[in-house]
């Protein structure tokens, strides 16, 4: 509250300046006056931080009972909300791979384990970024080459404070073929290389006493390839011939290293046991098979289901619902009608495990049998048949 009281006190004293500028706007000190107060406001403006912008991973993908989310490189910071029934998820966090100079930069780094995990909870993933798109989550500047970006997760909030999780990003390139960047770790990321024989920037370790000395960010150098990301980062290249060190990995005791393993930008993978849904057919208005509903195309459909977990809890999680889609074609059975019609379209939940999708027809389904599926996220899926009018 304070905070925002001295903002609002600072912005009565812009106010009165900007009014007392209108008086004196012909006075050329009060010109000067105006023109350095704008500078300064629109540095103080740049100054504040901003807020990082948040994607979700993608939907899971479900084989043989395991539901596996891939999150990709978005250049942000993406969430992964822990599905209804789920308390343990295997995480895979490989790091990114430093930029290139004239040497390599080094591949980034890899961590796996099982972490508890709670229902409903929202887990924070960054995916690190390739030196050659900028290095995102870490990965230092460099005068030759920029370093890898580290990936990680993040539990109960977002800070550095919060990693639970981390991939060293790969140090960067240096300008010589020889100055490759080192590989990502590991509780110690790999040392950058200088020629034949000598070492260019430090891996990242465990207390920052080697590397960049900088928590979650690798080294920055005007010359040699930048330091990878990591739990603590890798050292830059401190001449222009010189690769920048690896980011170290950071995880719990249990956790499986691998050093040096990804090339191009980061990745993060969890699977999970997939939730087994209780689902017992449409309700009305739809009438499941071997029924076929009768609908007039353009108007929507209320699409009514029940579920439960195995264990009789009603699923609240609007994860569980993947997608709704058609495919031309129906069993071989007479129409029969569907008595109500709704507005408006999209996912709602009505409490006690019941859900409803207001499914908007197209025109264009005039004189078509449709096949309707609903797909849930244990990766079962659920039909019924519409005749179009």
């Amino acid at each position: 509250m304070s905070g925002s009281a001295t903002r609002f006190r600072g912005s009565k004293r812009v106010w009165a300046a900007v009014r007392w500028s209108s008086r004196e706007e012909s006075n050329p000190r009060a010109r000067l006056f105006l023109a350095g107060l704008a500078t300064v406001l629109v540095a103080a403006l740049l100054a504040l931080p901003s807020r990082a912008a948040t994607t979700s991973c993608g939907a899971p993908v479900v084989s043989s009972g395991m539901a596996t989310v891939t999150c990709g490189y978005t250049g942000e910071v993406q969430t992964w909300t822990v599905p209804q029934g789920v308390t343990s998820a295997s995480f895979d966090v490989q790091g990114a791979q430093g930029g290139s100079g004239g040497g390599a930069g080094g591949s980034g780094g890899r961590a796996v384990d099982t972490l508890t995990v709670i229902p409903g909870a929202v887990v924070d993933v960054r995916v690190g970024g390739d030196g050659e798109n900028g290095g995102f989550n870490g990965g230092g500047s460099g005068g030759a080459s920029v370093g890898g970006g580290a990936s990680d997760i993040r539990i109960g909030g977002s800070a550095l404070s919060d990693r639970v999780l981390v991939a060293g990003g790969g140090g960067g390139g240096g300008l010589a073929p020889n100055g490759s960047g080192g590989g990502g770790g590991g509780l110690t990321g790999e040392d950058g290389t200088l020629g034949c024989c000598a070492t260019g920037g430090a891996g990242g370790n465990q207390d920052g006493t080697t590397g960049s000395g900088l928590l979650g960010s690798g080294g920055s150098s005007l010359t040699g390839g930048g330091g990878g990301g990591g739990y603590w980062g890798g050292e830059a290249g401190q001449m222009g011939a010189a690769g920048g060190g690896g980011g170290s990995g950071f995880g719990p005791a249990d956790v499986t290293f691998t050093t040096g393993y990804r090339t191009g930008d980061g990745q993060v993978l969890i699977t999970y046991t997939a939730p087994s849904y209780v689902f017992t057919g449409f309700a009305p208005p739809i009438k499941n098979l071997p029924a076929v509903n009768s609908a007039k195309a353009g108007q929507p459909v209320a699409v009514k289901w029940n579920l439960q977990l195995t264990d009789g809890t009603p699923v609240s999680d609007p994860g569980s619902f993947t997608s709704l889609t058609t495919e031309e074609g129906c069993p071989g059975s007479p129409p029969d009608n569907v008595e109500t019609f709704v507005g408006g379209s999209g996912l709602q939940y009505l409490g006690g495990g019941n859900w409803q999708f207001n499914w908007k027809t197209p025109q264009s389904y005039a004189g078509q049998c449709r096949t309707m599926i609903l797909t849930l996220a244990d990766g079962s899926t659920h039909t019924a048949a519409f005749q179009f009018k």
